[in-house]
């Protein structure tokens, strides 16, 4: 039996073909945005927050100090799933 697990890689092989073929038909150049579980994503992410400035002693400073230690430690997923909180922390936060 397929699980949701199994099923992703095939459905995300399946449509790669379509929507590099559909951007490309429409003029609209692919995304160049990193976005799989690789140390150069937790490096824009990473990056990402920085330019944010959150506090180090709030709850995003030390999500994205505690992801840059994951990510660097080869905890990639866990790293990026800790950056991406924080990012969205500090998107949420007023400015």
């Amino acid at each position: 039996m397929l699980t949701w697990a199994t099923k992703l890689p095939l459905l995300l092989i399946a449509g790669l073909p379509l929507t590099v073929v559909a951007a490309g038909e429409k003029g609209i150049p692919p995304a160049s945005s990193i976005t799989t579980d690789t140390p150069a994503y937790c490096e824009e992410l990473s990056l990402r927050v920085a330019e944010r400035e959150p506090p180090p002693e709030s709850l995003a400073g030390r999500l994205a100090k505690d992801g840059r230690t994951l990510c660097m430690d080869g905890h990639i997923r866990t790293g990026i799933t800790m950056l991406r909180r924080a990012l969205a922390l500090r998107m949420a936060a007023p400015s």
